[in-house]
């Protein structure tokens, strides 16, 4: 069983394994998280990070999910490995890398040049409101 001990001044269980768990009540209910131990350098990256990845909610809300995820490129790394597991062995990297060159020109052509990622308009509106809310 891990032991651990109540700290009364923070609210959190600190494990012997080096990690503690925090209860948090919040508008939905009441979560429980388990957060290692930072100390130093690592808790000084965390922190220094944290303003970048919440960078993302600064745009409309219907954009943040295309923002922060890479699922476009995810999914174009699976379309490529499953062309060339088709293929199996290479007989050279030159044949290898037309192969993908194809692919990303089809993907390019077909797919991506006629949708958009980013709609710009939603940003423009963004930017009159925040004018009129500052002048």
């Amino acid at each position: 069983s891990d032991h651990f001990l109540v700290n009364i001044n923070t609210g959190r269980e600190t494990h012997r394994s080096g990690h503690y768990t925090r209860r948090l009540v919040t508008g939905v209910g009441e979560i429980e998280l388990s957060v290692p131990k930072l100390r130093g350098a690592a808790a000084r990256a965390v922190r220094g990070g944290f303003a970048e990845t919440l960078a993302s909610t600064g745009f409309p809300p219907e954009r943040w999910r295309q923002i922060r995820t890479n699922d476009g490129i995810e999914r174009i790394n699976r379309e490529i490995r499953r062309r060339t597991r088709v293929v199996g062995t290479f007989p050279d990297g030159i044949s290898a890398l037309m192969l993908v060159t194809a692919r990303l020109k089809y993907i390019v052509e077909h797919e991506w040049g006629k949708r958009r990622h980013l709609d710009m308009s939603k940003l423009d509106e963004m930017d009159e409101l925040k004018g009129k809310a500052e002048g």
